[in-house]
């Protein structure tokens, strides 16, 4: 299939919002840092505190460069890899840009000292309901593409990417659940020691499958193909043994983190 048939604008857009989240977000780093040494460059300002701006810096690099990187990759690689264009490419440009404006008013929201203080999760609920619909959106696209595919395998990175979508989604849900009191304000729906269980379930096991996933589910897409792999994701002959290992693959990244999380619940 020829390259003009994919919607490469979209990956390509996020991908320009991911450098752009990554270069804001790694300067509020070193600027947080440089305030550890000389604490009075905050100028007295609220907004200028540590306190605000390290939860900005940590959500722009997950949230705003990592979820852009990982929705890009996930366009770009699983057109190719399943032989057909994206599902719903317009509900794949809204993942596209309502995530960056999410992750805007949150950020904004952020250094204006609504948080829940929770590690990985400080925004407010208008807001984890936002990214809960967006989520759900992006996985429509993504497993709709793979329903659509034109050959019968499912390449393993789709295995790790189906994985992270739909475990980061119980993640965010179950982590977030929350009584809202005002617009800006909302209580964990846990209590005591109990809350900062799920919160770290959800900490860790967010950032595995959110990272460490997304980083697997690139290399296996991108390694074969610089190296002119038939087994690769070019579209030639499929490796048996490979493609058997797949669903193994995935179903055990699912299995292995999770379990023992939940039992410790």
């Amino acid at each position: 299939m020829s390259d003009q048939v994919y919607h490469d604008n979209i990956a390509l857009r996020l991908i320009q919002f991911a450098v752009i989240w990554a270069i804001a977000a790694m300067a509020a780093g070193v600027y947080i840092a440089a305030e550890l040494v000389w604490p009075t460059i905050d100028f007295g300002q609220f907004w200028l505190s540590f306190g605000r701006l390290r939860p900005l810096h940590t959500n722009g690099i997950i949230f705003g460069f990592g979820v852009s990187a990982l929705m890009a990759t996930a366009f770009y690689s699983v057109q190719r890899t399943c032989h057909t264009p994206l599902f719903a490419p317009r509900l794949a440009w809204f993942c596209c840009y309502a995530w960056q404006l999410l992750v805007l008013t949150g950020g904004l929201s952020l250094l204006a000292g609504l948080t829940t203080s929770k590690e990985y999760a400080e925004l407010e609920w208008p807001w984890d309901i936002a990214i809960a619909v967006i989520w759900v959106c992006f996985g429509i696209v993504f497993f709709g593409t793979i329903a659509q595919r034109k050959i019968k395998p499912i390449y393993i990175s789709n295995w790790f990417y189906g994985a992270l979508i739909i475990v980061i989604a119980m993640l965010h849900i179950i982590n977030n659940l929350a009584i809202p009191v005002t617009i800006g304000k909302s209580y964990s729906l846990y209590a005591g020691a109990q809350d900062a269980v799920v919160q770290w379930w959800y900490g860790h096991n967010a950032l595995g499958f959110l990272l460490t996933g997304v980083s697997w589910a690139c290399s296996i897409t991108s390694c074969p193909s610089m190296r002119s792999d038939p087994s690769g994701a070019t579209g030639f002959p499929w490796s048996r043994s490979g493609h058997s290992s797949t669903a193994i693959s995935g179903q055990a990244l699912i299995i292995f983190i999770t379990t023992p999380c939940l039992n410790g619940l």
